[in-house]
């Protein structure tokens, strides 16, 4: 979201959103700012499009909708933020792609994970239990 919604952002002229998105420091905070981003796109779109403006409104609604989807909690749909921002910002994509490599090299840094651990992991799971 830090990453792939200001630019998006900056193209329809919400710099102060934008940065607020940028400067993000929990979870919260940046669901928080994409729910503002949302809705200050979706004005932008309204706007545009009772003026006629018709490539600003597509600009927006799109800007609007990547902000939306990056306000939700649940990470599947951060490849829906990077599709809606991609329509305006061609690097949403690659910067997309870079986070998710980003996440693999953290998740390669763990210690491997025995088949009897992980069963133990599940069992606990299904239990509430921690293992």
């Amino acid at each position: 979201m830090r990453r792939i919604l200001p630019p998006v952002l900056d193209g329809i002229g919400l710099s102060g959103e934008a940065e607020a998105c940028r400067q993000a420091e929990t979870p919260a905070d940046a669901m928080a700012a994409a729910r503002r981003a949302a809705w200050a796109a979706g004005t932008v779109a309204d706007a545009a499009a009772r003026g006629a403006v018709w490539v600003r409104g597509a600009r927006a609604a799109a800007a609007a909708r990547a902000a939306t989807f990056a306000a939700e909690p649940d990470a599947r749909t951060a490849a829906d933020a990077a599709e809606a921002a991609s329509l305006f910002s061609p690097a949403a994509w690659r910067e997309a792609a870079a986070i998710l490599d980003e996440a693999l090299d953290l998740g390669r840094q763990a210690p491997p994970l025995t088949p009897e651990a992980a069963g133990a992991r599940l069992a606990a799971a299904r239990t509430g239990a921690t293992a």
